[in-house]
């Protein structure tokens, strides 16, 4: 029950109230008098104070609370008690902002405040679990215990996760340190999925560099010929270019619900087959289809069998050696060498340079040799002049005109297009030779060798006087290894003696094969020699001197003849009319 006030006792405006506010506003002011209220008057007296206290309605503060919802007339349902005037009202000092006083709370809030400081109820840890949308990873989030509840604990998590379903094997170690270290209020990373792995997409693998540089080599003495440049980049048929890697197939992964989650497969990677280029069986390999020069444009690998230069071969280009045709759309200057294992065509001029070709050479204009140029071919020669050279082929040498060169021919030697001129060096060949005109009024010396070359018939020479002494030591080991055997018969020879007779058995039965080989590259010899009655020689003009030769006969020409055709007889030269 609450406390009556006494009656004679007056209880202060409270603090926050608009009486409080008048009370402090007119406390200060003294009475007129200081005569003592008689009984009679106290009516009088407290009708006095009443007036005093009532707030004047023009006072601002006043006005302001009433204007607001919390004004006096709102809040108090009474009319203010005006305190007794026999007890004197004095101002109470009022509590501090923030502090509390049990002299200022009523009775009734001090016992609601007895009655909430009981204990409260303990509250355990707990967990916010949260599971990503697509099931592989699962987090939660631990809230502290309260009032004295427990900590979160490991069996308490892994209860939580298996009611979601969430298989065991897929537990994380965010578990443990989480309730290891109480990391409450903070997410942690209770149980992951196995994620699946996407397969590998394919790749080339080259093995040769897109791009073709200038690489010098040194010789065994250690001298650089600037002149080799080694630009190109042959390869031979079947070489391996690249490598085409395969696609490398998904692993699988699971959820956290144990579901299987499948990877993405991995993608072949397209190749483009250039030029001369083909796939392997097993479409694992790109490979050469033929002999060539390797290059890489629009995106892809090609071979070149047939090298085209589009200039002259000089210092830009250096020495050319391929594999396949020669195309060359300028000349060649002098020093080079440009070598083919097929045809060679050159559109310019060649200078003292060395061309070689095991098969055709093409000139299409000519060489001027300058002392140093070589033609060698394995096949034919065609070309407009020949001037101041060497040239070997194996087939047919074509001109308009041979001045002042070696010609060697395995087959004819034709110059009758043009001037058809055949003047100064030697000219050989092993069946035909035809020109317009052989020799010069101005008495240019020129030889014509028919059937084998000088050279055969010296090759010849040296073969049998090699293959007399070969025969002659031979007979001389034979008589030594004869005495020998006979005195091992009579009596043991000396080790020394014994070693001697090994190796004079070992040197006769070489010298034996030796002379085996030189005696059927003789008879070779020997057969082209013996084929001379098919050798001709037929001209319009001859000019002295002339020298010709057939086998180991010739013939000197000391007079100018016109339309004349010389072959061999029955081993001299006779001469005939065309």
């Amino acid at each position: 029950m609450e406390k009556k006030p006494l009656e004679n006792q007056q209880q202060d405006p409270a603090p926050d109230s608009v009486l409080f506010r008048l009370w402090s506003h007119f406390k200060d002011k003294k009475p007129e008098t200081d005569q003592a209220v008689s009984p009679e008057d106290g009516q009088t007296s407290a009708q006095d104070s009443e007036q005093d206290l009532t707030p004047d309605v023009s006072d601002t503060a006043l006005q302001d609370e009433r204007a607001g919802p919390g004004s006096v007339l709102s809040e108090q349902a009474n009319p203010v008690q005006t305190p007794p005037a026999e007890e004197e009202v004095g101002p109470q000092k009022a509590p501090e902002s923030g502090q509390e006083s049990d002299d200022v709370l009523p009775e009734g809030e001090k016992q609601g405040q007895e009655e909430a400081e009981e204990p409260l109820p303990a509250i355990d840890a707990s967990l916010q679990l949260n599971i990503s949308k697509d099931a592989m990873t699962a987090t939660g989030v631990a809230f502290p215990p309260e009032n004295g509840g427990k900590d979160i604990t490991e069996e308490f998590i892994h209860q939580a996760l298996l009611e979601k379903g969430i298989k065991e094997e897929f537990f994380a170690s965010g578990i443990k340190m989480l309730c290891t270290f109480k990391l409450y209020q903070k997410s942690a990373v209770l149980a992951n999925g196995v994620s699946a792995v996407n397969g590998k997409d394919g790749y080339i693998e080259e093995l040769f560099s897109r791009d073709t540089d200038i690489h010098l080599e040194a010789d065994e003495n250690d001298s650089v010929n600037y002149k080799n440049l080694n630009k190109l980049r042959i390869v031979k048929k079947g070489t391996v270019v690249c490598k085409i890697i395969p696609p490398e197939p998904p692993v699988d992964g699971k959820n956290l619900y144990g579901e299987v989650v499948e990877g993405h497969p991995g993608k072949p990677m397209k190749i483009h087959v250039g030029k001369n280029m083909a796939l392997s069986e097993d479409e694992t390999e790109l490979i050469a289809a033929c002999d060539g020069n390797l290059r890489f444009a629009d995106e892809k690998f090609f071979i070149e069998d047939v090298l085209r230069i589009p200039a002259d071969v000089d210092n830009a280009v250096g020495n050319l050696s391929f594999c396949g045709d020669i195309v060359i759309d300028g000349g060649v200057r002098e020093g080079f060498t440009v070598q083919s294992d097929k045809n060679i065509t050159i559109k310019g001029a060649v200078e003292g340079a060395f061309i070689n070709a095991k098969g055709d050479i093409l000139l299409n204009k000519g060489m001027n040799g300058m002392g140093r140029g070589y033609l060698r071919a394995g096949g034919d020669v065609k070309c407009r002049f020949l001037e101041n050279c060497a040239v070997n082929a194996g087939g047919t040498i074509k001109a308009e005109s041979i001045m002042n060169c070696r010609i060697t021919s395995d087959n004819e030697v034709l110059v009758e297009g043009g001037k058809g001129v055949i003047v100064g060096g030697i000219c050989t060949a092993r069946n035909t030779i035809k020109a317009k005109n052989i020799g010069s009024s101005a008495y240019v010396a020129t030889t014509i060798v028919l059937g084998v070359s000088p050279e055969v018939l010296y090759q010849k020479k040296q073969l049998t006087k090699k293959i007399e002494e070969a025969k002659k030591q031979v007979d001389n080991l034979e008589k030594d290894c004869r005495y020998l055997e006979l005195a091992a018969q009579k009596k043991p020879l000396p080790p020394e003696r014994a070693s001697q007779l090994a190796q004079m058995k070992k040197q006769r039965m070489l010298s034996s094969v030796q002379i085996s080989i030189d005696t059927k590259q003789l008879l070779d010899i020997d057969e082209l020699i013996e084929s001379l009655e098919s050798c001709k020689l037929s001209c319009f003009q001859l000019y002295p001197p002339v020298k010709i030769m057939m086998a180991n006969e010739s013939l000197q020409i000391k007079e100018r003849e016109t339309h004349k055709m010389y072959y061999y007889e029955n081993g001299e030269i006779k001469a005939g009319s065309l």
